[in-house]
């Protein structure tokens, strides 16, 4: 608690909130972290390499990640490393680009319209998908 009576949570690590928890697998995990999602993310890592995260949604901005010396292409390359391919997702980033041609072992994502992402622009704000490389067959 604070001096003007406001909550506080204490930040914690998600690999040990996995492992305290006894979670196996999370099928889909959101993060909206205002530009800390990398932070995040290392905080996972374990969890992510092995596996146990199968999808991500998150929002990207460089904006906000310029604040913390960092660009889009970090988290992008610390996705990638863990398995990880990333994918446009809303509407208004799939015009002009053309859809993924990947399937997933998970019937009900067929159903996504998604674009890969290539060469990640440097000034970008929108919300993207990494999907687990263990999800995806060609």
């Amino acid at each position: 608690m604070t001096a003007d009576g406001a909550s506080v949570q204490r930040n914690i690590v998600l690999d040990d909130y996995l492992e305290s928890n006894r979670i196996d697998v999370v099928n889909f995990l959101k993060m909206d972290l205002e530009g800390h999602e990398l932070i995040a993310l290392r905080g996972l890592s374990k969890g992510l390499n092995r596996g146990a995260i199968e999808v991500i949604y998150f929002e990207v901005r460089s904006e906000l990640l310029c604040r913390y010396s960092l660009v889009p292409e970090d988290i992008v390359q610390f996705l990638n490393r863990s398995g990880f391919r990333l994918f446009y997702c809303r509407e208004r980033d799939l015009a002009g680009r053309s859809t993924s041609k990947v399937t997933f072992s998970r019937s009900g994502l067929n159903r996504l319209h998604l674009a890969e992402i290539g060469i990640v622009p440097f000034d970008i704000g929108t919300d993207l998908l990494a999907i687990h490389g263990s999800l995806i067959s060609l």
